[in-house]
């Protein structure tokens, strides 16, 4: 989005008045990607879920004054208030699945979600409240899109707003998260915008994400917190990622991933980061950068030998720019580091 503020002066040839200044937020609309690939290296998750996650909105079949606990096959239901945290099944079929979406009326208290073949649409967040939507463990087959979170930049506990645990064959996309936490770095607070802690075939596409106190996204756990389970086969693309308390994308023992076609920029040195646009450690493994573009980071890619590095990375036709080090293959692994372009 582009930021700034206006004055309006209004006057009627006898008396002039001066409004403002306002705030303003020009928000770009993320079009729908089509095609058999969303960008190199990324396939259209429209096959795998069964339906199209970007454009599958049937007519609305009833209205809610809240959300409700469950949501059965083929409902398309409107929530119109309500603000209780609340878990929801989404009894819902591949023949017929279901969609839950709001009229945009804000809320403090977060989703959870549970079961499969379902659309969580068009909610609005506020405050610095700890989560907006969690996948729930065994959560299948499902799309989190249009979703807001803003906060005031107030929260000094650690924390994620959009969490994924458990479940497979998952798509996030057009979300927003913005100043939730301590985003100054003289302090470590570990909030994250997007975690992927466990499942496979995750897609985080078009999303954006800005002033929160940790990273925009985090692939994986410490491996201390794994317990052997791991995410894979996830699909980063078209997301705008940077400005944070640390890392715009942060991976930890996750492997085989496509990260293409992104804006990764504004990572600073801080008092828990060294200011990489991308570090990868906790022996995550078989990460494909394609496109993407770098800028204003200390490095542009770091393999970190914390918990064991990158046994492979591939880096090709990326730009960096205004990056000390595009590429830092600190962990030992083999890289292959194709077609960039630092300026």
């Amino acid at each position: 989005g582009v930021h700034g503020a206006i004055s309006i002066t209004v006057s009627d040839g006898s008396l002039t008045d001066t409004l403002g200044p306002f705030s303003i937020e020009v928000v770009e609309d993320t079009p729908p990607p089509t095609g058999d690939e969303i960008s190199r290296g990324v396939p259209n998750p429209t096959n795998s879920l069964g339906f199209d996650p970007f454009t599958f909105d049937p007519p609305v079949t009833s209205t809610r004054g809240s959300v409700p606990s469950s949501v059965s096959a083929g409902e398309v239901i409107m929530v119109t208030g309500g603000n209780t945290a609340i878990q929801v099944n989404f009894n819902c079929t591949a023949a017929a699945p279901c969609v839950l979406k709001s009229d945009g009326t804000p809320r403090t208290q977060p989703i959870g979600v549970r079961g499969s073949y379902f659309v969580l649409d068009g909610f609005v967040f506020q405050g610095d409240n700890t989560e907006s939507v969690y996948g729930l463990s065994g959560a299948n087959h499902f799309v989190v899109r249009n979703v807001t979170h803003t906060g005031s930049n107030t929260r000094t506990g650690n924390g994620t707003s959009m969490l994924h645990q458990g479940g497979d064959y998952a798509v996030y996309y057009n979300n927003t998260i913005r100043n939730i936490a301590v985003a100054d770095g003289t302090d470590e607070v570990d909030y994250m915008a997007f975690s992927v802690a466990s499942g496979s075939n995750i897609w985080v596409i078009g999303n954006t994400s800005y002033q929160v106190g940790g990273d925009s996204l985090k692939l994986g756990q410490n491996v201390s917190r794994a317990g052997g389970v791991f995410p894979r086969n996830i699909y980063v693309s078209g997301n705008n990622f940077g400005n944070n308390g640390e890392n715009p994308i942060d991976i930890k023992w996750a492997v085989d991933i496509v990260i293409s076609d992104n804006d990764l920029h504004d990572a600073r040195p801080v008092v828990s980061s060294s200011g990489e646009c991308t570090v990868i450690h906790e022996s995550g493994d078989n990460v494909r950068f394609y496109d993407n573009r770098f800028t204003n980071c200390t490095t542009g890619v770091e393999t970190a030998t914390s918990g064991g590095g990158a046994s492979y990375i591939e880096v090709d036709g990326n730009t960096f720019t205004d990056v000390q080090l595009g590429v830092y293959n600190r962990g030992g692994g083999h890289a292959d580091i194709t077609n960039n372009t630092c300026s």
